[in-house]
């Protein structure tokens, strides 16, 4: 009968020399005789272990150089720590690896890192500590660029004709390598996500951990669709066009913090104040406010939070190009129909745009907006408000703040057309009643803190399908074609 051939892989070196060390003592019974054989095994280890750091150094020294194909073979060696069972080299490994991350640029070496990463043995030796300490490397290498590149102010969302940055071009792939580990849970518990850059990130249907910190974030357009965030912390976080259609955002906290410096004035919402600030250079710019269609917001809290526009009535900006006056900083941006005008005619336009919040069917039970906040853009500041705080949007004030209550009374009767077209001011707090009563469609009001005149408000004059319409798909619009949240399942909670 033949002799089956062993498919057992020979023990690694030190597996090996750890076995004949424990066989020498329990053999050998004096100390001398241990010292004559454990001697040259030492010297053994002591060298492998003194070219295994030579190997990384020289690892190193390759990911510096300026040639891509060299790159690529250091990044292929660099990878090969990754599997080593000293806890120590693989951790080193991922260092160099998160500092390597966020300073190259190269979309080639990029994508080699990635395959690197994407072709591990799920049963490799990183183990779900080493993982949650590269996560935390790349967090902080991503705090790092935000600040240097100062990008909660200064990114391509504010001007998107702009080439990107160095800082956001780096942010961007660290955001990726983050993305990847969150999506693929090999660090579950890891939380602090706080002032990272993750503009555009993809995270529907992801189950974060509890507590999950993404306050202060960028977040611009982030896709949490579906996810669950239970008592996650948003609080100061950019949220320009973030989607949390179907979330579970159960205790979650979305607050717009106040400065201490600038009390006893309102809290600022710093996404909104770092979108007005960009018309000091650009002709053009808007907000999108969150989409919570369908979420659970049962007990969250948006305290300080500017969410909606006062009553005011569209700023228009103007330009005539052959005036003497220099040209302003943001011309260079203007819309593509001032370029051909003609003599001595002015190029007007509204240089702010605004979506509204969505709460379209979600749950607000025991949620609070009773600190919720208001604003508005234009040239001298606005008399609807109580309490304000007013800051540089160019050559127009943004100001953010409370409403007095007389903005919240109900005509009794219907207003005409002719009365809109006449009046100014009838004209403006009717669309902004109706923008609010819009956001709220179908939504669950069950005990929300709201303002006493707003819940007032809401109470006499109840959300409508044509309020909603008009605020989202236009009066004309139908909803199963024109709005992609028309059938979406509310998330509720368990309890």
């Amino acid at each position: 009968m033949a002799r089956q051939k062993s498919t057992k892989k020979p023990d690694p070196w030190w597996q090996t020399a750890s076995a004949v060390a424990a066989a020498i003592v329990a053999i050998v019974g004096v100390p001398t005789a241990i010292y004559k054989f454990w001697e040259p095994i030492q010297k053994y280890l002591s060298t492998r272990a003194s070219a295994h750091e030579a190997e990384f150094n020289q690892t190193i020294a390759q990911l510096n150089s300026t040639n891509s194909a060299s790159k690529s073979l250091a990044v292929s060696r660099l990878s090969a720590f990754l599997n080593d069972p000293d806890s120590t080299i693989r951790r080193n490994a991922l260092t160099a690896f998160s500092a390597f991350i966020s300073s190259e640029t190269d979309p080639s070496i990029q994508a080699t890192v990635e395959a690197a990463f994407n072709d591990l043995p799920d049963q490799g030796q990183l183990n779900t500590s080493d993982w949650q300490f590269f996560q935390a490397r790349l967090v902080e290498q991503s705090r790092v660029i935000v600040k240097e590149g100062d990008l909660h102010r200064n990114r391509q969302l504010f001007s998107p004709s702009a080439k990107l940055s160095p800082e956001e071009r780096s942010a961007q792939y660290i955001r990726d390598m983050i993305t990847r580990n969150i999506r693929k849970k090999v660090a579950p518990d890891f939380i602090d996500y706080h002032e990272i850059y993750c503009g555009a990130c993809d995270f529907k249907g992801v189950a974060f951990a509890h507590k999950v910190n993404f306050s202060g974030a960028i977040l611009d357009k982030v896709n949490f669709s579906k996810a669950d965030l239970a008592e996650a912390n948003f609080d100061n976080a950019e949220l320009d066009g973030s989607q949390f259609v179907e979330t579970n955002l159960e205790g979650a906290t979305f607050r717009s913090l106040r400065d201490p410096t600038l009390a006893p004035f309102p809290a600022s919402t710093l996404y909104l104040e770092h979108a007005a600030a960009s018309l000091a250079t650009n002709a053009m710019t808007g907000i999108t406010m969150p989409n919570f269609s369908c979420a659970n917001l049962r007990a969250a809290s948006f305290d300080g939070h500017t969410l909606f526009a006062a009553p005011f009535y569209q700023t228009t900006r103007s330009f005539a190009p052959d005036q003497k006056q220099p040209q302003p900083k943001w011309w260079a941006t203007k819309p593509s129909f001032c370029a051909n005008l003609s003599t001595g005619q002015a190029c007007q336009f509204p240089p702010f745009f605004l979506k509204p919040p969505k709460f379209y069917k979600s749950d607000l039970s025991d949620a609070h907006f009773d600190k919720l906040q208001f604003f508005s853009i234009q040239y001298l500041g606005s008399t609807k408000f109580s309490r304000a705080l007013s800051t540089a949007a160019g050559e127009f004030n943004l100001t953010q703040g409370v409403l007095l209550d007389t903005v919240w009374t109900v005509d009794p009767a219907p207003i005409s057309f002719q009365k809109l077209s006449q009046d100014r001011n009838a004209a403006e707090q009717y669309m902004f009643q109706s923008a609010i009563r819009g956001s709220f469609y179908k939504a669950q009001l069950t005990a929300p803190s709201f303002p006493k005149p707003m819940a007032d408000f809401l109470a006499k004059s109840p959300p409508s399908v044509d309020d909603y319409k008009k605020t989202f798909i236009g009066p004309f619009g139908d909803m199963k074609q024109d709005d992609q949240d028309a059938e979406c399942t509310p998330r509720r909670s368990k309890k």
